[in-house]
């Protein structure tokens, strides 16, 4: 089975966004580590969300994919980094393990030198960052495990551009990120006009898992039984109070768009750690951008859906469509997504 092409195709600045997990447990559901585990019934569903959010990303037809990470490259000189490397590739590798599955990718130079200098220009905090002479810019689990379910719209010819923002711990992150919201957002706003200037149809992917402080007892087991030690949190052993307020307040700004749910995540996310926060900034200010523009031109309002919702990590669509529940490793091409043994 397969993702089902739509043919008919409309030109707008911004043509859909999604918010995927990084979490690398959801590539293989199937695992020892997770069999018969709460842990593992979880990544299934974010899993099988995630090739459904893979399918309505082909059903946009986009030229351009935007990637969002926050646990790419970073420079010292600027929160917003952006590869300029015409491809990219690495693996899932986390916690020593996971780096069999390998993700490779073709990226638009000239739109990410683009994009920087709209960004510059604009008087915001951004860098270009060019890796090995210009060859493969190196990939890792926050944008090889949500690419990993992009395959149909890489095949359709789809290409990346990757933003990297720093600062590169979580801690660090969630300490600034009310400081500079207004940064973020505006950067949000620039990636919407820019793209309204652009002859291509452009996606936004916020890579993103949400709360890390749910405590350790839904971690991955060893063959004998016993909690693997790679995935305990020492700082936060039993869960911490904001865990659930801050993820019901994600889910109802992905629901209902709305920024007293977004505020409130805001306020909580310090304590709640999460790592996808100043994305999900960003990614509302530009869907605020586009909704203005869809509703002046095309009357209505974008709708979002949440296609999963699990502890620390879920899987948002920015548009409507179809709950096409697959297994991804079955259809993405080992041209762009290898699993080595």
């Amino acid at each position: 089975r397969s993702c089902s092409p739509r043919a008919r195709v409309f030109y707008m600045p911004l043509v859909g966004a999604a918010i995927m997990p990084h979490g690398a447990l959801i590539l293989d559901p199937e695992r020892s580590e997770m069999a018969g585990t709460p842990l593992g019934g979880a990544a299934r569903r974010l899993h099988e969300a995630c090739f459904a959010a893979g399918c309505a990303v082909r059903a946009a037809h986009p030229h351009l994919i935007i990637l969002y990470t926050p646990h790419g490259l970073h420079s010292d000189s600027a929160d917003m980094c952006i590869y300029q490397n015409s491809s990219a590739s690495g693996s899932c590798d986390w916690m020593g393990a996971w780096g069999e599955y390998r993700v490779s990718v073709q990226c638009d130079a000239a739109a990410a030198r683009s994009l920087l200098t709209a960004l510059q220009a604009g008087g915001h905090s951004a860098a270009g960052l060019t890796a090995f002479s210009g060859y493969d810019a190196p990939l890792r689990w926050g944008e090889c495990v949500p690419l990993s379910f992009l395959g149909p719209a890489l095949s359709d010819g789809a290409k990346v551009v990757v933003l990297s923002h720093g600062p590169a711990g979580t801690l660090e992150r969630a300490a600034v990120v009310a400081s500079r919201r207004s940064a973020t957002a505006a950067v949000g706003e620039a990636i919407h006009d820019w793209a309204a200037g652009e002859e291509q149809r452009v996606f936004l992917l916020i890579s993103a898992d949400l709360a890390h402080v749910h405590g350790n007892a839904r971690a991955p087991r060893r063959a004998d039984g016993v909690p693997d030690p790679r995935y305990l949190n020492a700082r936060y052993a039993s869960p911490h109070a904001c865990a659930e307020p801050f993820e019901r307040a994600v889910a109802r700004w992905v629901e209902t768009g709305s920024t007293a749910a977004l505020d409130g995540a805001v306020r909580l996310a310090r304590e709640a750690m999460c790592c996808g926060i100043e994305g999900f900034v960003l990614l509302d200010a530009a869907m605020r951008r586009a909704e203005a523009a869809h509703t002046s031109t095309v009357g209505g309002a974008l709708q979002g859906s949440l296609l999963a919702h699990e502890a620390r990590q879920l899987a948002h669509c920015g548009r409507s469509g179809s709950r096409l529940l697959r297994d991804a490793r079955r259809h993405l091409p080992a041209r762009w997504l290898e699993r080595r043994r």
